[in-house]
């Protein structure tokens, strides 16, 4: 008997499974999924038996295994399935992808187990739809459900807690958000909840792997990794917040989506997948049958005020502040009121677009629509996705007008300003990187990103001031768009007022967002994204080239781009947003093909990309 074996260790993509006999002593201690100890070149190493087969690769010595490290599998049939299957999508070594699933071996010493430490809050809930009820409790089904308000999406919760049907796995974007979860788990569901994240201690991982086997009602919590974990008798994946860009891996191998895998697991596990988000990506939104969309609509539940303010009418009545009159009379009324206070500003906002004051026009390229990116150091504009440069134009082919500005708050600034404005009120600024702020009560108003709110679970401000609405807009990137409306979208689930600053005002996303006509915005942005080839009626590959020295870096980028350009693909030589990062230069040549072209053409496209490469599958941004 032989045995096909993957090294627990990163290898370059085309290298990692090696053949080896089984000696007779062995045979019946070794299936597939086995951890076993092998001679490889002059060292002893651990490896995964991944096949089982009668015969080996002729006409070559094949060296035996020693030993075997485990009586039982380590790594499931499905695991295997799904680590073959990302092997092969993402263009990159089994090896690899084995290395992420593998748990931490036995621990050495005896460590005692830590008690989940769960702080319950009132969760408000609603009865969910008879429609929803009977999807939730179908098993061969994905599902798209979108909470409207957060009473909403606590009910779903609520309801999906209660379930004693199997293993459930929810997929969380970050960390911070697994403690939101906790809190709305009923008291008969705390020994049954476990937790998995990437700051956890290998003892801390073993015994989470011991506890998934013992207990086949399990609440699994965690980040994207636990979709490695070994799911048995699972009943659903949920990934919450179906739009979040922390579902991507982005910064390291395997740069895989776990949104992308979970559909993949609904298929080999045979199991139920939904996607929760009050403001779903497009592409979920156009794949998900018509069917199994769920809006949660409480009828008790008004639609909180949302006003649209035109910042070119404030700047022609010379306020030149970045508060628009109404959401600065907004923040003195509610001070007076002794009633609390959100600022929105994105830190994103930084990308330095160049726009008219007058009008509102964004000065884009006329090559591929992109927003144009202003360099202060060259004076110019540039397109980071077709590489076109322009001279700042005299005025504005709009209106003619001559009030031609770069735009863009950063958090820090707004704090500063509204300090000054209003020296009596207790002023915070949270980011994104803060610890969750327990203590709210001292505070008046609150400055944070998008994801404050996220980080605030005690604060329920009764106005919300969207300082630049327009920030996503500016961006060059293809999902400009949809990063708008979800932006606004996570805000608006509060019952509170909410003003909206743009430039932008006749833009369809901001009128579709004020009528709360939803579908009608997926319709609109889907129409654009077909004319232009992109997701979900194209697929996007990102290769990525770092090197230290600046011309190497745009040389090997020119190359493979020339290189190509010959094959019947849509290929584009694009500088990042930011080329020069951890003193590296970087450059990035973008595959766009059909979603139906056929798999062997793609798949012989990235074997050729040299090991050199970072290659992006389904990037979340071309930035």
């Amino acid at each position: 008997m032989y045995a096909e074996v993957i090294l627990s260790q990163r290898f370059p993509k085309h290298l990692g499974i090696f053949d080896y006999t089984i000696p007779p002593s062995l045979e019946h201690r070794i299936v597939s999924g086995s951890m076993v100890r092998i001679p490889f070149r002059s060292q002893t190493r651990e490896g995964i038996v991944i096949r089982l087969k009668k015969r080996g690769i002729e006409g070559k010595h094949i060296k035996s295994i020693i030993d075997v490290i485990t009586n039982t599998a380590v790594l499931s049939k499905e695991q295997i399935t799904l680590a073959d299957w990302m092997a092969q999508y993402y263009s990159i070594s089994l090896g690899t992808i084995v290395k992420s699933m593998l748990p931490p071996l036995p621990p050495q010493r005896h460590s005692v187990s830590k008690k989940l430490i769960i702080i319950p809050r009132p969760v408000p809930t609603m009865p969910l739809s008879p429609a929803l009820t009977r999807a939730l409790a179908s098993r061969e089904s994905t599902l798209l459900i979108m909470p409207q308000s957060y009473k909403e999406y606590q009910s779903l919760y609520c309801k999906i807690f209660s379930e004693k049907k199997g293993l459930q796995l929810i997929i969380v974007p970050t960390r911070e958000k697994i403690n939101e979860l906790l809190s709305m788990l009923p008291a008969d569901r705390h020994d049954d909840c476990i937790v998995v994240h990437g700051l956890l201690s290998n003892n801390e991982l073993f015994r989470i792997w011991e506890q998934i086997k013992n207990n086949s009602n399990a609440i699994i919590i965690g980040t994207k990794s636990a979709i490695f974990l070994p799911l048995h008798s699972l009943h659903r994946i949920i990934i919450d917040e179906e739009e979040n860009q922390n579902h991507k891996q982005a910064d390291q191998n395997p740069r895989y989506d776990v949104r992308t895998l979970a559909e993949k697991c609904r298929d080999i596990y045979q199991t139920q997948l939904v996607f929760v988000s009050p403001a779903p990506q497009v592409a979920a939104f156009y794949q998900t049958p018509r069917s199994d969309h769920f809006y949660l609509k409480n009828s008790e539940r008004r639609p909180a005020p949302i006003e649209l303010v035109d910042m070119r009418d404030e700047r022609k009545r010379k306020n030149y502040s970045m508060l628009s009159e109404k959401l600065e009379e907004s923040i003195s009324q509610s001070l007076s009121s002794h009633c609390k206070i959100l600022l929105i500003i994105n830190k994103r906002g930084s990308a330095n677009a160049m726009m008219c004051q007058d009008c509102g026009t964004t000065l884009r390229c006329p090559v591929c629509s992109n927003a144009y990116t202003y360099h202060e150091k060259s004076q110019e504009l540039y397109c980071h996705h077709c590489l076109k440069r322009a001279e700042i134009p005299p005025f504005c082919s709009t209106c003619r007008g001559t009030n031609l500005k770069t735009v863009g708050y950063g958090t820090q600034s707004v704090e500063t300003h509204i300090k000054k404005k209003f020296p009596l009120a207790r002023v915070v600024r949270v980011d994104a990187d803060s610890e969750i702020l327990e203590d709210t009560k001292g505070i008046d108003i609150l400055i944070g990103t998008s994801s404050t709110a996220r980080l605030i679970p005690n604060f329920t401000p009764t106005l919300i001031g969207i300082i630049d609405a327009d920030t996503f807009l500016y961006l060059p990137d293809y999902r400009a768009v949809e990063r708008t409306w979800q932006f606004i979208k996570s805000l608006i689930q509060y019952p509170a007022t909410c003003i909206i600053q743009t430039y932008n005002h006749e833009h369809f996303v901001f009128q579709k967002i004020i009528n709360h006509a939803d579908n009608e915005f997926y319709t609109t942005e889907l129409e654009a994204r077909k004319k232009l080839g992109y997701p979900p009626f194209g697929s996007l590959i990102k290769l990525i080239y770092k090197h230290r020295d600046k011309k190497v870096a745009l040389s090997e980028a020119q190359r493979l781009y020339r290189q190509l350009n010959q094959l019947p693909l849509s290929v584009s030589l694009v500088t990042p947003l930011k080329p020069y990062q951890h003193a590296f230069w970087q450059m990035y040549v973008v595959i766009r093909f059909d979603t139906d072209a056929p798999h062997p053409v793609v798949d012989t496209v990235l074997n050729a990309i040299p090991d050199n490469w970072i290659i992006d599958r389904d990037p979340s941004s071309l930035l």
